[in-house]
């Protein structure tokens, strides 16, 4: 059975996806991709296939002209300039079997979550 919360980030959801063999790029669209590239990364981290679906808030992403990309400082560059890392933040329904968004909402979603990204909390209606 499927299940729902509505949710929205603390921080920025990172997702990776090497597409073609090259460097790993950031997914800053919600969508199918990123829906296959957030499960790849959650089961790479909890030894389990996932099948979680990320469903983002229409009206947020229509004000927002559907830019939803958020950065986070995680380190400084060799320069000292900030080394920022790209994201998605927006409220969103998070759909899928129990024991996925379980341990999505205790260990956060996406790739980094050891650095900050991927914190989610609960979306007060």
């Amino acid at each position: 059975p499927v299940e729902a919360l509505s949710l929205y980030a603390v921080s920025p959801i990172r997702v990776l996806s090497r597409a073609g063999g090259k460097r790993s790029q950031a997914l800053l669209e919600p969508g199918e991709a990123f829906d296959i590239a957030l499960n790849r990364s959650m089961a790479r981290r909890f030894g389990r296939p996932f099948r979680l679906k990320l469903i983002p808030d229409r009206l947020y992403s229509f004000a927002r002209r559907g830019r939803l990309s958020a950065s986070m400082a995680v380190g400084l560059r060799p320069d000292g300039r900030p080394l920022c890392l790209p994201g998605i933040v927006t409220p969103f329904v998070l759909a899928g079997p129990a024991d996925d968004l379980r341990d999505a909402w205790f260990s956060g979603l996406g790739t980094g979550t050891g650095m900050g990204f991927g914190c989610i909390e609960e979306a007060e209606l």
